[in-house]
């Protein structure tokens, strides 16, 4: 399976391929229900959450969020959590550590948005935010 997003088809969201057939594509299935996902990191699921072992589970940087979609069902799948942070900018890219069980995100523009009076907030450095998702609902 090939994930697209960002396109202009499935609302900007994971736009799923079957490329067993490189020269005829075949779409197979559609996430839109939290818009636009700038990037995405999809596993077959090895993590510490047994009750996805072996499901297909893509990892979304949508904008202002971290959302889990279990797509192992192409035509039908299931969002399992959507989490947003303060201060959020654009949510550029992730990517999980070896056991999955954390996800190293980075936001795009959070040095643009530094505020010296908001300490909770971006820096004038680039962050990484390290999330734990050993639990994916």
């Amino acid at each position: 399976i090939a994930f697209l997003m960002g396109s202009k088809t499935c609302g900007g969201g994971l736009h799923m391929v079957n490329l067993s057939t490189p020269k005829v594509p075949e779409f197979i299935g559609c996430f839109s229900d939290d818009g636009y996902t700038h990037d995405a990191q999809c596993v077959v699921y090895e993590g510490p959450d047994l009750r996805f072992a072996g499901q297909h589970v893509c990892f979304s940087y949508n904008e202002d969020t971290l959302t889990l979609v279990d797509v192992t069902q192409p035509l039908e799948p299931k969002m399992l959590a959507r989490v947003g942070y303060e201060n959020s900018r654009y949510t550029h890219q992730g990517w999980l550590d070896e056991k999955q069980e954390y996800a190293f995100v980075n936001d795009e523009l959070d040095e643009a948005g530094w505020k010296p009076d908001h300490p909770e907030g971006p820096s004038k450095n680039t962050r990484t935010m390290v999330w734990d998702v050993r639990n994916l609902s």
